[in-house]
């Protein structure tokens, strides 16, 4: 059993993917011509960061299509990707926002978005619906999970490394993620990676925006973008430090950087890009661009003014108040 307060903070996990780093042979790590190990990496990290918070349902995801868009046909202008959640959107005054790429996708000569939570696949501009991706998406997941478990079958020496990996002498006598679970996993961003360069020229897309490159679609985004020579970007939507696996302490990029990773990470202020400094300064890929918080400037130009919340009125008769914030 694993000593799983060895991994309750995520500057534990962040070391002990180090220390994993420090030992690896990407020989083993190399699939498709690929260098795979950023996913390898960010899975097992994630993986651990899960296990110390609260699981949130997602027994909805992907059941129904409920938005009121009309089908009309692809306009064939050029387009910007965006990838997104319903998790972002936020309603003021009636109108829906993105809380993380508005900004962006108003800047944009033809956003087309692509929603996480149901696949669907629509023009922001035009609030025209093109597809939705669910079933193709189930299909690539089934067909991930068989082509993982046949990798495992004819390729055990990979499992077995990938297992002996995540052995750390005094903190792991098992490994955090099986071997074929990682396995399953590089097949799934392999294959999604197909698809979306697929979309990427049926759709004339130039460059992709997207939250949160290090998961599986954006893992697959930035390999897609990568082969297709296609800017990829991702938008700052929390909080950034060294001790988040996603940004901060990578050690085993190449000069030439990884095709998983974005071009440019789009950060909120310096401090959100210096850990990414620390480390993209070595590589000709990579870059950090700081362009504010998008979402708090568009917040504060465009909702109603704090005269008309019942909490302003509390406030200036000198009333004590208690003020619980989410992140913006």
């Amino acid at each position: 059993m694993n000593k799983l307060e060895a991994f309750n903070t995520n500057q534990k996990i962040t070391d002990y993917v180090k220390l994993i780093e420090a030992k690896i042979n990407k020989k083993y790590l190399t699939f498709f011509g690929i260098d795979y190990w950023p996913v390898i990496r960010l899975q097992i990290a994630f993986s651990l960061i899960k296990n110390n918070q609260k699981q949130v349902s997602s027994s909805e995801k992907g059941k129904k299509f409920d938005k009121k868009l009309k089908k009309v046909k692809f306009s064939g202008f050029d387009s910007q990707l965006f990838i997104t959640h319903k998790n972002y959107s936020i309603n003021i005054n009636h109108k829906n926002y993105d809380r993380v790429l508005e900004k962006n996708i108003r800047e944009a000569s033809n956003p087309i978005i692509l929603d996480l939570y149901d696949f669907s696949f629509y023009e922001r501009n035009n609030k025209s619906y093109i597809k939705n991706f669910f079933n193709l998406i189930s299909f690539i997941r089934v067909l991930s999970f068989i082509a993982g478990l046949l990798v495992s079958f004819l390729r055990p020496e990979r499992v077995k490394y990938l297992n002996s990996l995540q052995l750390i002498d005094g903190i792991t006598t098992s490994p955090v993620i099986s071997g074929r679970r990682i396995l399953i996993r590089i097949m799934y961003v392999h294959f999604l990676s197909k698809f979306i360069g697929y979309l990427l020229k049926k759709y004339k897309i130039n460059s992709i925006y997207q939250a949160m490159y290090y998961d599986n679609f954006g893992l697959a985004a930035g390999l897609a973008a990568h082969k297709n020579q296609i800017l990829n970007l991702c938008v700052q939507h929390g909080g950034q430090s060294e001790n988040n696996p996603a940004f901060g302490n990578w050690t085993s990029i190449p000069n030439q950087g990884s095709e998983f990773l974005p071009n440019i990470f789009l950060c909120w202020d310096d401090s959100s890009a210096s850990f990414i400094n620390s480390w993209q300064s070595q590589t000709l890929k990579h870059k950090t661009k700081v362009i504010g918080h998008g979402w708090v400037e568009i917040y504060k130009k465009e909702s109603t003014s704090i005269e008309n919340y019942p909490i302003s009125e509390s406030i200036f008769n000198n009333k004590k108040n208690i003020l619980i914030t989410l992140q913006p």
